[in-house]
């Protein structure tokens, strides 16, 4: 194990609460997905993933996605390394902060689409949009719909 994350997983043992959150949450948007996936998973799995390798937490983050989402789905976050993650960590972000601060920094309609996709990986644009409750130039706007696109057309070569 790395030192950082040997930190990180004493740090994660010792604080609680909204102190720990706030300390991982600065460090997930600063250090990046590999913090964050494994902080906000470790919260929702009761387990502290910063002991784990990164094929460990990649295969919790695939069977959570799974029961969550679609096989298909839970694929696409684990077979692109942490571009997957970059797209896990705002989805596990809104499901912990909604738990247990009763609100999340990442708005409903984005968890909304993320879960969705990830739902349903060949929905069209048009579909996503409506289920949503947005537009389709709104949709070509947000930076997760074009990664959505990429992680899925990636994810196919790699599944041949």
């Amino acid at each position: 194990m790395n030192e950082s994350l040997k930190h990180f997983a004493e740090r994660f043992d010792a604080i609680e609460g909204k102190r720990r959150h706030t300390e991982f949450d600065f460090a997930s948007r600063m250090v990046g997905p590999s913090i964050g996936v494994r902080y906000f998973l470790g919260c929702l799995s009761g387990r502290n993933l910063f002991l784990a390798s990164d094929v460990e937490v990649r295969i919790a983050l695939i069977d959570y996605f799974a029961a969550m989402t679609s096989k298909r789905g839970a694929e696409i976050v684990g077979a692109n390394g942490l571009q997957g993650w970059r797209i896990a960590v705002v989805l596990l972000r809104h499901i912990y902060e909604t738990q247990t601060l009763g609100t999340s920094s990442v708005s409903d309609r984005r968890a909304a689409t993320i879960r969705e996709f990830l739902s349903s990986p060949s929905i069209t644009a048009t579909e996503l949009a409506r289920t949503v409750g947005t537009t389709v130039k709104q949709l070509s706007r947000n930076t997760d719909w074009n990664l959505f696109g990429a992680l899925a057309n990636q994810s196919k070569l790699e599944s041949r």
